[in-house]
């Protein structure tokens, strides 16, 4: 799940660079796709439903309860403009305390004005 969203980070921060506006793009736009079976802005793997959230929020969602992490817990990652640099992203991770405490890496992944 983190390597997905790391790869949505790539697509997105790729996408910004090179347009005109320096606009976030959907799943679509960005030419992501996330793992497991659907179309357009929603993919279902084995555990997690991956769903492109209004304001283009990256979110996997347990399909089943994994430990602590109930039914339908979340990950998220919200993308915004950095305040200083127009060509970079800002990445705020998000989501249910006890799904993210599964993967403290996943905080890695929050970076800002950088």
């Amino acid at each position: 799940m983190q390597k997905n969203a790391g790869t949505w980070i790539n697509l997105q921060d790729a996408y910004v660079l090179e347009s005109k506006d320096n606009a976030l793009g959907d799943w679509i736009a960005i030419g992501y796709t996330a793992p497991g079976r659907g179309s357009s802005n929603s993919y279902d793997s084995d555990n997690f439903k991956y769903t492109n959230a209004t304001n283009n929020v990256w979110t996997a969602a347990a399909i089943n309860a994994l430990n602590d992490c109930p039914q339908n817990g979340t990950w998220t990652l919200a993308p915004s403009s950095s305040t200083t640099d127009p060509r970079a992203v800002n990445y705020t991770m998000g989501g249910n305390g006890n799904c993210t405490a599964l993967t403290p890496s996943f905080k890695q992944l929050e970076h800002t004005d950088r």
